[in-house]
């Protein structure tokens, strides 16, 4: 065959493989546009089924991440691995915009295990928080949680507002640790900016930094991140004091929280970014800190007696894994959360609305004109879902986003897919209008779900006080049932109420004891009642549903 003949049928290869990506990438577009219009309806009327609303957003999420790959490029893109900002001014910036954007649950009181967190911290020792040893409840391995648990409770006391200054000053700290891991992932200056106001605003992060118990995910987030920056350091550098620091910083997250066990796929997601000659290096890292993790968890296994975590009809739930519930938590539910997230519980003021109805076809547009390098952008899924695997059984959330503390470390790999997304814009003015639209959005959506969370810790201490007032003149124990476990999305009642009675009454808890689930009392007690918001006295006998 001649050499012409080999070049025809090149190009005829090419031209075709070019027709078939316009041809996806208009096909996509139209998926988009169609799940946009379904969303848009919700929006503005309301949706029936949060089964098909969820599907819709997931649908939506993953037209984005595929347009992404329809058009992305093979060259290299020009990095800067220094930036061009200053730290400095960067850091104060992200200070007063985290302060400011959480401003309102500094005056918010402590809610569900808060109390009898802080309860337990109050009468404990340092014995029984040292104890790296066998765990008699079987739940969880965190003794380094409960051990900053408790340094922190020798500065904030019983004070919330002391315990809230300190969720947001390690949201800051975690903000300043991504944008040097993004500095060092050799982002562009428009990138490092768009990952770091993400992270630090994500409305997907009002769990995490308003419940004060949530503080687990953050310190665990704080280490874990700590560790992948000196992994890439030592890569850059072949300094092996870079590798034993990220060992020692893995180490304390996977005490901290089970969710840092995602460190080996964290760091071999990192290949991504590294330049080919530090390659090898951060293999060589991998591989130890997949050892050091190995090693925690048979000793976590040996404390716990077991594999730990929530049972569920007397088995873990970690252990009941399904493929298919897999696939849809990691590959539709993750990314239909981390794009819309938002607290649908809640009624919508007219700027939210309008800020929703932009999100997918600002996607789109971003997608379709972002030029992302192949690994670049392989990289970004490849942290996002990493970080999520550990917590997969746990990641069906729903629409009032309830446990999204979850995906505050796959936050990161989010943000930094966006960061490389604005990085692929050919022109400085797109960079710009991408940033100012993001921020805008996240910051409304942040302030629309921290006003349940603002709204319904005042009213938990309010059903406490009032309940106290209503068994000042009774004696002997009581019994309480009924409670439920959230509103709107939001931790409520169900744990640590007998706890919030003794914090803002005095009543001693030991009085009060709380009932689950369906029961008879042959003696008088209390009940919830969702119309009166109220915990009130029911009648001997009455059956309790």
């Amino acid at each position: 065959m001649s050499v012409l003949t080999h070049l025809w049928l090149h190009w005829r290869l090419v031209v075709m493989s070019r027709y078939l990506l316009r041809i996806s990438s208009v096909a996509l577009l139209l998926i988009a546009t169609i799940a946009s219009t379904v969303f848009g309806f919700y929006v503005l009327h309301g949706f029936q089924s949060e089964h098909r609303l969820l599907n819709v957003e997931a649908v939506g999420a993953d037209a984005f991440l595929l347009l992404l790959a329809v058009r992305m490029q093979r060259n290299e893109q020009r990095r800067f691995l220094n930036g061009d900002m200053r730290f400095l001014v960067v850091a104060s910036v992200m200070a007063l915009a985290v302060l400011a954007a959480y401003s309102s649950i500094l005056t918010a009181p402590f809610v569900y295990d808060d109390y009898s967190h802080i309860s337990d911290m109050s009468q404990s020792n340092w014995h029984a928080l040292t104890a790296f040893g066998r765990v008699a409840h079987r739940l969880f391995f965190r003794p380094l949680g409960f051990l900053v648990y408790r340094l922190n409770y020798f500065w904030a006391g019983a004070d919330p507002w002391r315990w809230h200054v300190i969720s947001l000053a390690i949201q800051f700290l975690n903000s300043c640790v991504v944008y040097a891991l993004c500095v060092e992932l050799g982002l562009t200056s428009a990138g490092i900016v768009g990952a770091v106001s993400l992270f630090a605003l994500n409305a997907i992060s009002a769990e995490t930094v308003a419940w004060i118990d949530a503080s687990f995910d953050l310190i665990a987030t704080l280490f874990t991140l700590a560790a992948l920056l000196c992994m890439c350091r030592y890569a850059a550098s072949a300094r092996r004091r870079w590798l034993a620091v990220s060992l020692a910083l893995g180490a304390l997250a996977l005490l901290v929280k089970e969710s840092a066990f995602a460190l080996p796929l964290l760091s071999l997601c990192l290949l991504a970014f590294c330049p080919k000659q530090n390659r090898l290096r951060l293999c060589r890292g991998c591989a130890w800190i997949s050892t050091l993790c190995a090693a925690l968890f048979l000793y976590r296994w040996v404390a716990l007696g077991g594999i730990g975590g929530y049972v569920s009809a007397g088995t873990p739930e970690v252990a009941r894994f399904n493929a298919v519930r897999a696939a849809h938590a990691l590959l539709a539910r993750e990314y239909a959360v981390l794009l819309y997230p938002v607290n649908w519980s809640l009624p919508f003021q007219p700027a939210l609305r309008v800020a929703l109805l932009t999100i997918l076809p600002g996607l789109m547009l971003l997608g379709w004109m972002a030029r992302i390098h192949w690994r670049l952008l392989a990289g970004g899924i490849g942290l996002t879902l990493a970080a999520a695997i550990p917590v997969e059984h746990l990641l069906l959330l729903g629409t009032s986003l309830s446990g999204s503390r979850l995906l505050y470390l796959p936050a990161v790999g989010w943000a930094v897919l966006w960061g490389v997304s604005i990085s692929a814009l050919p022109h400085a003015r797109w960079r710009f209008g991408a940033l100012a639209w993001m921020i805008a959005l996240q910051v409304l959506i942040l302030e629309h779900n921290l006003s349940a969370w603002k709204s319904v810790l005042d009213v938990a201490r309010s059903v406490c006080t009032d309940f106290a007032l209503n068994i000042g003149s009774l004696r002997g124990p009581i019994q309480v049932f009924g409670l439920p476990q959230t509103r709107t999305g939001v931790v409520f009642l169900a744990n640590g109420f007998p706890e919030c009675v003794e914090l803002n009454s005095g009543v001693p808890h030991e009085r009060i004891q709380v009932v689950r689930g369906d029961w008879r009392s042959p003696q008088a007690g209390f009940l919830w009642r969702e119309e009166t918001m109220r915990v009130e006295a029911i009648a001997l006998g009455e059956s309790a549903r």
